[in-house]
């Protein structure tokens, strides 16, 4: 699946795909081919090399390449990047939640599923991370 088909499948029904320019696309593909092949680190080199025009898209892979490094500070700010350049980046709400959830910082993970779970139309395994959220952000540490 192409890179914008994927995005316009993931962040919602009736949009348009979105429109890239070559060297753009064709960074952020090399880049998702990387993390689809199990090479995070590669996906990391090729997005952090990048000079281009900049994207919500390059920095969501970023964070998804930081979290298979383990590297979750950097995951959450590349995910926050992404929400500041499209605040409707649902894909980047839900990553930076589950990396929140992980950090063990449990409001700000249960806020965020909050705004990016659609209840209606979620999945099971989504549902009941927000459920988990929920219960530990009333247990504070």
């Amino acid at each position: 699946m192409a890179l914008a088909a994927a995005a316009v499948a993931a962040e919602g029904k009736g949009k348009e795909p979105i429109k890239l320019p070559p060297p753009v696309a064709a960074a952020l593909s090399a880049a998702q081919e990387a993390l689809r092949n199990g090479q995070p680190q590669q996906a990391l080199e090729r997005l952090s090399a990048y000079k281009g025009e900049d994207h919500a898209l390059r920095h969501l892979l970023l964070g998804h390449a930081c979290v298979r490094l383990g590297k979750l500070d950097q995951a959450a700010a590349a995910y926050q990047r992404a929400l500041e350049m499209d605040a409707e980046m649902r894909q980047a709400g839900l990553a930076l939640a589950q990396v929140r959830g992980r950090q063990r910082k449990w409001p700000d993970a249960a806020r965020l599923m909050g705004r990016y779970v659609r209840l209606d139309d979620c999945e099971a395994d989504l549902l009941l991370q927000v459920v988990v959220l929920l219960a530990m952000s009333g247990k504070e540490e």
